[in-house]
């Protein structure tokens, strides 16, 4: 563990380091070289500045921050809500959709609060049965669902995946 140095002026013939648990509050790193092995680096949270890497093998970053979720709903004609998930701290995210059945309209749903929710309209998708398609919002707010409007009967199966 690292925590609240200023500047670390030189990291160099390190042999081999198994577990980095968390480098926290490092102003600047001038130089890293000549590391041979790195097994896992859990944590690294501002690191303002790393002003050189050089002659170290690859790092295997551990738990990056994937989330899924998953549901399948069954849809008549009225509105669904499904898979409420907070955005908020993720890089990216998207959601899959497949519906088999009578045609549905899917779209995402942004939320600052959880509680009141507004539509991302760039999402609107008309899915005829075997259809399937992959939305991703267009605007940002703190949470959002998936939203799917049946014509009839259908079975939708969703996916969530989010990275950060």
């Amino acid at each position: 563990t690292v925590t609240g140095v200023g500047t670390v002026d030189t990291v160099t013939n390190v042999t081999s380091v198994d577990t980095v648990d968390t480098v926290t509050g490092v102003g600047t790193v001038d130089t890293v070289t000549n590391v041979t092995s790195v097994d896992t680096v859990d944590t690294i949270t501002y690191v303002a500045e790393v002003k050189k890497i050089t002659d170290t093998v690859p790092v295997n970053l551990v738990g990056a921050g994937f989330t899924e979720d998953s549901t399948q709903v069954a849809v008549t004609t009225s509105t669904v809500y499904i898979l409420n998930e907070d955005t908020s701290e993720k890089d990216i995210y998207s959601f899959y959709v497949k519906n088999e059945g009578d045609n549905v309209t899917v779209q995402l749903e942004i939320s600052p609060d959880g509680t009141t929710y507004i539509n991302d309209t760039s999402t609107a998708l008309d899915l005829s049965s075997g259809s399937e398609d992959v939305l991703v919002a267009a605007k940002y707010l703190k949470n959002t669902r998936l939203a799917i409007v049946g014509a009839g009967t259908s079975t939708v199966t969703a996916y969530y995946n989010g990275h950060n």
